[in-house]
């Protein structure tokens, strides 16, 4: 799965919100956590389907499994909420 197709709309999304910051030091400090996120992810999703497409629910969960995947993503919003 290519997780890093989602990045740019993720990273959109928390730039509207302005939660880019706060996110990316969210998952680099629960990157060693990323399995048991990645499983609240996997148990959410019955309940948040309607707002969110399956695809990038299980490529957001298969990122917080993968801890270089996950500070990688980090990084890249740190990347994009440079001006």
């Amino acid at each position: 799965m290519q997780v890093d197709q989602y990045w740019h709309e993720w990273a959109h999304l928390l730039q509207r919100w302005g939660l880019q910051g706060i996110t990316a030091s969210f998952l680099e400090a629960a990157a060693p956590a990323g399995v048991i996120l990645a499983q609240c992810v996997y148990l959410g999703q019955p309940f948040i389907r309607e707002h969110t497409s399956s695809g990038q629910m299980d490529a957001l969960a298969s990122m917080l499994e993968n801890r270089q995947q996950t500070l990688s993503f980090a990084r890249y919003l740190r990347e994009e909420s440079k001006p």
